[in-house]
């Protein structure tokens, strides 16, 4: 597979061209073009920055093929964009990508300045929010914990898919943001996640084996092995994030542990 694909300087100036119109400020390269890190299926991301959206609301994907390449053009306004480096959960997304572009038109230079801002950024600020949201979010993960238990007591399918996925994700989610981690892309998402909290740690233990990256040696189906460890690592991430919990969650979500502790040692013994 060819790797390390450049894009024609004529292609990003007939997209622009197509795209721009009164209401368009800016255009950005985003993604892996703008990190050089395209291959040949790579889409070319597009990022449209207009003044007719109001802040806070992002348009759908948009899709189109030119010149044999998939055209990803997301649109969203400058406000938008600024307000997201300073809510953790999108700054962890907004701060790299803004780092990363790579200009393709700028009218009233409200791009440049925003990447500068970007460049200046600093974590510590927003660390008391980070805290404050991974805290509410192990708490109402909670439900998703009784929830996969329950689906495990029923060997029901449906309940252990959504139940491992959205607990995965969220105990993973809880510890990017917490931790400050800057997603370069949604694909190394895993790796620096992992790397942060290191790579021999039970958290990454078990967050390789809900995912299905590793087997389990045990005898169960796929589908339940890979919820036993979702629920493991929702215990390691309560022990690994437990210094920031606030007090009025910790009672929700001590009691939830104990209970998953009970049913993996109930299980354990069978």
């Amino acid at each position: 597979m060819q790797t390390n694909v450049s894009l024609p300087d004529e292609l990003l100036r007939e997209l622009v061209a197509e795209l721009n119109d009164e209401q368009t400020t800016a255009f950005a390269l985003d993604g892996s073009y703008a990190r050089g890190e395209a291959n040949e299926y790579s889409d070319v991301d597009i990022i449209c920055f207009r003044d007719d959206i109001p802040e806070g609301e992002e348009l759908p994907l948009g899709f189109q093929y030119h010149a044999n390449r998939l055209i990803s053009v997301h649109r969203v306004a400058i406000a938008t964009a600024h307000a997201g480096m300073y809510k953790p959960e999108n700054a962890v997304w907004w701060v790299p990508s803004l780092r990363n572009y790579r200009i393709l038109l700028d009218k009233r230079g409200e791009l440049a300045a925003l990447m500068q801002e970007a460049r200046d950024f600093r974590w510590e600020p927003l660390q008391p929010a980070a805290d404050e949201y991974a805290s509410t979010k192990l708490w109402a993960l909670s439900e998703q914990a009784h929830k996969l238990m329950g689906g495990l007591a029923r060997h029901d399918a449906g309940i252990l898919y959504n139940s491992t996925i959205n607990l995965l994700r969220s105990n993973t989610w809880s510890v990017v943001v917490q931790r400050g981690i800057m997603l370069k892309s949604q694909n190394s998402r895993i790796q620096q996640v992992e790397e942060n909290v290191g790579l021999n740690s039970a958290w990454t233990r078990y967050h390789r084996l809900a995912m299905g990256i590793d087997e389990a040696a045990t005898a169960l189906p796929p589908l339940e092995a890979r919820a036993w460890a979702a629920l493991q690592l929702h215990l390691e991430t309560i022990a690994l994030l437990r210094p920031i919990v606030r007090a009025a969650h910790l009672p929700v979500i001590e009691a939830t542990a104990a209970k998953v502790r009970a049913a993996i040692k109930h299980e354990s013994s069978r």
